[in-house]
């Protein structure tokens, strides 16, 4: 019974550690999410590879994409058609 007890804490404080997310800034363009996509809307379409679909870290403000996958966040309208 003990060690049911014990498991089930430290599974709870594993959760509760892989849940947070740390707020950081971010460039011009840019929020920061809890759960950007992997891989970002962009100008130009690159293969990239990703480890997860859902990371922490900036995205594109409403209205703005990335020049090249990692490049800056400009207009949607400035993107070449």
């Amino acid at each position: 019974m003990k060690l049911l007890l014990v498991f089930s804490v430290l599974l709870l404080i594993g959760s509760l550690e892989a849940s947070r997310c740390v707020h950081r800034r971010c460039p011009k363009n840019e929020v920061h999410s809890c759960c950007a996509p992997c891989p970002q809307k962009a100008c130009i379409t690159e293969t990239v590879k990703c480890l997860s679909s859902c990371l922490p870290g900036c995205v594109c403000k409403k209205g703005f994409v990335r020049e090249t996958q990692f490049g800056n966040c400009v207009p949607v309208n400035t993107c070449d058609v």
